[in-house]
């Protein structure tokens, strides 16, 4: 009964069910991962009705009608994350850069929090 770290695939059964609590960035680089080496039958299960756990964006309008996005979670990514952007280049993301900074450019849109 020793651990097996075999890389060999034939023990495998990539139809096994597998399931992922929560489709943040972990939950869905888990997912993806998983569906890169073969496995197919993954299901996430997520609490609210959005994906990117605290990676979003939020709206506030205060009580004087002015209305501001904010970011939640991460909001940089260097670039030594070379895997999220690999998997941001297969889902079709774009990016850019801010000077040094890269920023990701969700389904083509991008709000500057600099804006007044």
């Amino acid at each position: 009964m020793g651990n097996n770290t075999s890389n060999d695939s034939s023990n495998k059964n990539f139809n096994d069910r597998i399931g992922i609590i929560g489709a943040g960035p972990a939950g869905i680089a888990a997912a993806w991962l998983l569906m890169k080496k073969g496995y197919r039958n993954i299901t996430i299960l997520e609490a609210r009705n959005e994906v990117g756990g605290k990676c979003r964006t939020v709206t506030y309008s205060d009580s004087e009608g002015v209305t501001n996005n904010y970011e939640l979670g991460a909001e940089y990514i260097t670039y030594a994350y070379d895997l999220i952007f690999e998997f941001m280049k297969e889902m079709g993301e774009e990016s850019s850069t801010a000077g040094t900074i890269l920023t990701i450019l969700g389904n083509g849109k991008f709000v500057d929090a600099a804006k007044s």
